[in-house]
């Protein structure tokens, strides 16, 4: 979009920066590095095929239907297991974190069974959007997706609680300091 300097999405509300459908092949990897410059999420919805992420350590398994979200500054690695196919798109500003957390991406990156028509459709309209420099269309259907998303009750949440980093933490530092008054 024409607004994607950090400056300008910062002072946004909602900034929809980038987005498209792509489709990775077998043996393509997609890394994001931990970056402190990275002010934004990526959102990514799986319309077929199979993939892999790998996240903390841990490896998770994804298919057509499964969402999982790259916070700002994390780490994560993703690949194709077969061809896969996906929706993504990448979105700052003051209230994205806040309307993350009411769909469940707060304490959770994977969303599983997900699987909407309804869902798809915004993706494609949304990312239908960006290349025309439609901003106001683009957050509109970022929003139904988003409104969509909250009302189904089907899903399952996977992944590491992003709270769960703190916990071990804590526990960890009382762990090798108790003994140390």
């Amino acid at each position: 979009m024409k607004d994607n300097d950090a400056t300008v999405s910062e002072q946004k509300e909602l900034c929809i920066l980038q987005g498209a459908n792509e489709e990775l092949l077998p043996n393509k990897i997609v890394h994001y590095a931990a970056d402190e410059n990275r002010d934004y999420y990526a959102l990514h919805y799986v319309t077929h095929g199979k993939g892999r992420i790998v996240y903390g350590n841990k490896e998770y398994s994804l298919k057509k239907g499964d969402m999982f979200l790259i916070s700002p500054k994390s780490e994560i690695t993703y690949f194709s297991v077969d061809s896969w196919n996906y929706y993504w798109v990448n979105v700052s500003g003051a209230k994205v974190h806040s309307l993350l957390d009411e769909v469940g991406f707060g304490e959770w990156f994977i969303q599983k069974n997900v699987d909407d028509a309804e869902i798809e459709q915004a993706f494609r309209n949304l990312t239908g959007a960006i290349p025309f420099s439609d901003s106001l269309t683009a957050t509109g259907w970022f929003l139904v997706m988003l409104g969509r998303l909250r009302k189904l009750e089907s899903r399952k949440f996977d992944g590491r609680r992003m709270y769960e980093r703190h916990v071990n933490a804590a526990m960890q530092y009382i762990a090798y300091n108790y003994y140390y008054p």
